[in-house]
């Protein structure tokens, strides 16, 4: 189980988070819109200065936030697989790296981070 608490945040990214967000930035699809390769550019520029602000409020899963103001939606939610077949999220809001998130699979939470080099990620498919 994540345990941390809010006297923790903020906090600079671990080396294994920012190697994640960098995968995700570089690698990660998405079933709406593909982001250009000039928007992952600009994405990668961010990793070095993003800090964890907190995390997902039922803190039980591995997913971290880079702002405190989160809003309802992403311009970009970037999409990968970790070697047990979670979804890894990375999401995009008004062209700012905003959060990556791990959701959990049924009653299964996602508790550790995968490393970068076990990920996969989907090939594009545009949805209708």
């Amino acid at each position: 189980m994540v345990n941390e608490s809010s006297s923790e945040f903020p906090r600079p990214l671990t080396g294994q988070e920012a190697e994640v967000v960098e995968a995700m930035v570089l690698n990660g699809t998405s079933s709406h819109a593909q982001p250009t390769q000039a928007d992952r550019e600009r994405w990668l520029t961010q990793i070095p200065n993003l800090v964890v602000t907190g995390r997902c409020d039922c803190g039980t899963c591995y997913s971290i936030n880079f702002f405190e103001e989160q809003t309802d939606g992403a311009d970009f939610v970037l999409d990968g697989f970790s070697p047990r077949d979670e979804m890894v999220m990375l999401l995009v809001d008004g062209d700012r790296l905003s959060s990556l998130e791990i959701p959990p699979l049924a009653d299964d939470l996602p508790t550790t981070l995968p490393r970068a080099s076990e990920l996969s990620f989907p090939e594009w498919e545009p949805v209708d």
